[in-house]
């Protein structure tokens, strides 16, 4: 058994998966090869070797089409492809082809995503808002995200403007205007001026 999410929690019995509801009832049998938690009403499951989503009644509601899926964020989910990634929304229809080598959530209304072997950031129309220019990147969190170039991270905004210049070894997510970050081996909180704060 694993952790709820929406309700639900997955769990397997055999060697299939299915979900209980939080009474420890089975309301959705245990049927599926792999399934991940349930985001914004949809689970993700896997029947032979593809994926797909059903709902909250274990209906499926996309078909197991995909070579992989992951679950749903501000109304798209990341599907795969052949080799590569894309985007779908809740009716399964494909709305950022899949043409990227990889790509991450959605967040803040941007998604990371790699081209080559370079990071940048889309829109929910597919579009390049913030050229591939990162060796590596996260999503967006207050308005922030991590980018690294070479082996220093520093952080942009949404416009793509380097706000805290790149000048840590490791730097996490912003969470209530705080983040963490790693400098000659020794952590820190910073503010989003990028000054220590702990």
């Amino acid at each position: 058994a694993e952790s709820f999410s929406e309700g639900l929690a997955k769990v397997k019995k055999g060697a299939k998966w299915g979900f209980v509801n939080t009474t420890g009832q089975l309301v959705i049998s245990c049927q599926f090869d792999n399934a991940f938690g349930f985001s914004e009403g949809l689970a993700t499951v896997q029947t032979g070797a593809k994926w797909g989503f059903i709902n909250t009644n274990g209906k499926v509601i996309i078909p197991c089409k995909f070579d992989n899926a992951f679950g749903f964020s501000e109304e798209l989910a990341m599907v795969q492809i052949g080799g590569k990634y894309g985007y779908i929304n809740t009716n399964g229809q494909m709305v950022i082809p899949c043409q990227f080598n990889q790509i991450y959530w959605f967040s803040e209304g941007l998604a990371a995503v790699q081209i080559g072997e370079k990071y940048g950031y889309i829109n929910t129309n597919g579009q390049i808002v913030i050229s591939c220019q990162f060796d590596r990147t996260v999503w967006f969190s207050e308005g922030l995200a991590t980018v690294r170039i070479g082996d220093k991270c520093g952080y942009i905004n949404t416009n793509g403007q380097i706000v805290i210049p790149y000048q840590f070894d490791n730097a996490e997510s912003f969470s209530e205007g705080l983040a963490k970050v790693t400098i000659s081996g020794k952590n820190y909180l910073i503010d989003k001026t990028g000054k220590i704060v702990y």
